[in-house]
């Protein structure tokens, strides 16, 4: 974009000899002086809606164009991405509300373990017996079985 505004406008910086006839100031080049003149000027174009015609202005209005000619479909490819992102971030919350309500008796599982060779009387009456190390919560369940 910087190459295209120097070249179109061929502004020279201070410091800088002013080019010949014919010639313009372009610091990507070897030399610094090509042989095209200058392509914009001031108020060389006229704005509709009243925009002072400066040459920097058209200098970007031309780079503007240039860049939506090399690529017309930007603007659809910036929304399909907008709509992809969207979709995926939906998609993101709902599957974790969904694991959330789906694990939830998994994860509120409680599990307790037994002393080795204590482990007959967990399956003879279905109570866990003195030994584990959820004795609170075991009672607080044998109260609720009553």
């Amino acid at each position: 974009k910087q190459w295209v505004s120097t070249q179109s406008t061929g502004e020279v910086p201070a410091g800088q000899a002013e080019p010949a006839e014919g010639q313009a100031y372009n610091p990507y080049f070897h030399g610094y002086y090509i042989g095209m003149a200058q392509q914009l000027y001031n108020e060389s174009v006229d704005y509709e809606d009243g925009t002072i015609p400066y040459q920097s202005q058209i200098a970007k209005d031309v780079i503007q164009y240039l860049s939506w000619t090399s690529n017309p479909w930007m603007d659809e490819s910036i929304m399909y991405g907008m709509k992809a992102m969207s979709s995926a971030a939906v998609m993101l919350i709902l599957s974790y509300i969904f694991m959330r309500i789906r694990r939830n008796g998994v994860r509120s599982r409680q599990i307790h373990f037994a002393v080795a060779g204590h482990d007959k009387s967990i399956a003879k009456n279905g109570n866990v017996n003195n030994f584990s190390k959820y004795k609170d919560v075991d009672d607080a369940l044998s109260k609720m079985k009553r």
